[in-house]
């Protein structure tokens, strides 16, 4: 989400934002043609991107290897065969993870009288532990679910998550991403909580956004009341209108927002003043391949509301009114330059 007073999280060095931006596509590729329901198209484009870039190949081994179905490049599977072999590599890669979530890479939390998980083991990727969630959503796709207790919950772009009712609790992990929540009373009172790697949140009758980054979790509430337990024991309570961001020991300090912040589950990125290095790296969370900003570019302010489905005409309303020049190498990468 983007709203005029966010603060960006602190930038990972050049060397590893581009190592983790090729594995994440790679994750994405695999995702997409896990499930059996690829288009020959689809095949078509992950072909073409895999053969792009040495860097590519080398993301799509290490996807294999995780997976303990390692397979040389030379041995690809060709596009009549993609899907069947995925698939048996995406049954073993859930097992896998599955079972070192529930022995090896959790580790027990109380936060109060309730027991909760997170994860640490960080010598395994994120986008690993994101392919066992029950609930998925790949780049550039949104989706709505319905609650078992009637609420509704919407996934935004590349989202992981699982939905845990028991007895006695309502619990959503949040593995990577962005969701919004509208939650609804519960005949049993169970409370109704959210993890995340840096801490847990407790909702209280209320409309309310969390968003995933590397390095802290966001937090938008819409209406009603959630709090915030982080993993090092520190906590908050926030209202209707306002917005924080929480590592797993610190809270900032919390800042106001509106509703342009639930925007995207409408298929619409609402900025207002806002830099433009923002609204691209917003852009580039919709999209395949990449969108490179020239140097000098960043800080110019964009007003308007633009298409998260078609991220080529946002970027078309955004070079026009600022009259800057799209530049397209590749077709998977596009360069925003000045006239």
């Amino acid at each position: 989400m983007i709203r005029s007073r966010r603060t960006i999280p602190p930038p990972a060095t050049s060397a590893e934002a581009s190592t983790d931006a090729v594995l994440a596509e790679a994750a994405n590729w695999y995702a997409q043609l896990r499930d059996g329901r690829a288009s020959a198209q689809q095949q078509q484009r992950w072909q073409e991107w895999l053969q792009a870039q040495p860097q590519h190949r080398h993301a799509w081994q290490q996807v294999q290897a995780i997976s303990g179905s390692f397979m040389p490049i030379r041995q690809l599977p060709n596009a009549e065969n993609t899907a069947e072999q995925l698939e048996t590599t995406s049954q073993r890669i859930r097992a896998i993870t599955r079972r070192r979530l529930l022995l090896g890479m959790a580790t027990v939390v109380g936060v109060g009288s309730v027991g909760w998980v997170v994860w640490g083991d960080e010598r395994v990727p994120a986008v690993v532990m994101a392919w066992q969630a029950e609930q998925r959503t790949g780049i550039g796709e949104r989706r709505s679910i319905t609650l078992a207790d009637g609420g509704t919950l919407w996934l935004n772009t590349d989202t992981a998550i699982d939905v845990d009712y028991r007895a006695g609790l309502r619990r959503i992990v949040l593995y990577r991403g962005e969701i919004l929540v509208e939650t609804a009373a519960d005949a049993q009172n169970r409370p109704f909580v959210i993890d995340s790697p840096h801490g847990r949140l407790r909702a209280v009758g209320t409309r309310f956004g969390v968003h995933l980054h590397e390095r802290a979790t966001e937090l938008t509430v819409l209406d009603g009341r959630v709090a915030i337990h982080t993993v090092g024991h520190q906590t908050a309570m926030l209202g209707a209108g306002q917005y924080t961001r929480f590592t797993a020991e610190r809270i900032e300090a919390t800042q106001t927002t509106d509703a342009s912040a639930q925007a995207w589950t409408q298929g619409v990125l609402v900025a207002h003043d806002m830099p433009l290095g923002e609204v691209i790296a917003e852009l580039r969370r919709y999209r395949h391949g990449q969108i490179v900003l020239a140097p000098g570019l960043e800080t110019l302010r964009v007003y308007g509301s633009f298409p998260l489905d078609d991220t080529d005409r946002a970027l078309a309303m955004i070079a026009q009114v600022l009259k800057l020049h799209l530049r397209r190498r590749l077709p998977w990468r596009v360069s925003v330059e000045p006239s």
